[in-house]
């Protein structure tokens, strides 16, 4: 399978990327400057793109067959402040990605999105992250599938 990560070089975007590689997978992965990665792992790519342009996008994507998302402004793993402070400054600059690569998904109606975070590690008491919490987290699951109900739809249709 050929799979793409965006957000490559973060917390969970680097993790998938060594999952998929573990698994055989072939692998594009990428980053905002891509430059600068030296890599010696097989199968393999990495490429620069700019998540909140969807003809950027579209131009990156082609031949996937998953596109796996770890989109955030900044990049937490080296600068949480830094990421704090550009999810502030830009409170448009998530669903400005979301657009842009639905949009880009228009063009390859075959390849799947799949959209993580790093939601389920907040804590929300000292030591307490949010998945430890039984009630919270069956509360966002269950908030989840009733706001997913036209999820199939977009799904069966390609159209929302």
């Amino acid at each position: 399978m050929h799979i793409g990560v965006i957000g490559a070089t973060g917390t969970i975007g680097s993790r998938v990327v060594t999952e998929a590689l573990d698994r055989g997978h072939h692998v594009t992965a990428f980053s905002r400057d891509a430059t600068q990665i030296k890599e010696d792992r097989k199968n393999i790519t990495w490429k620069s793109i700019d998540v909140l342009d969807a003809d950027a996008v579209t131009a990156a994507i082609p031949d996937l067959d998953v596109l796996i998302s770890g989109f955030q402004p900044g990049n937490a793993a080296k600068d949480m402040a830094d990421t704090v402070a550009r999810s502030i400054a830009d409170p448009t600059a998530y669903a400005t990605a979301a657009r842009a690569l639905l949009k880009a998904l228009e063009s390859y109606p075959r390849t799947r999105l799949i959209v993580i975070g790093g939601a389920g590690s907040l804590e929300i008491e000292p030591g307490i992250t949010r998945a430890d919490s039984d009630d919270l987290l069956h509360e966002a699951l269950t908030r989840s599938a009733c706001q997913g109900s036209t999820q199939p739809r977009y799904a069966a249709t390609g159209t929302p």
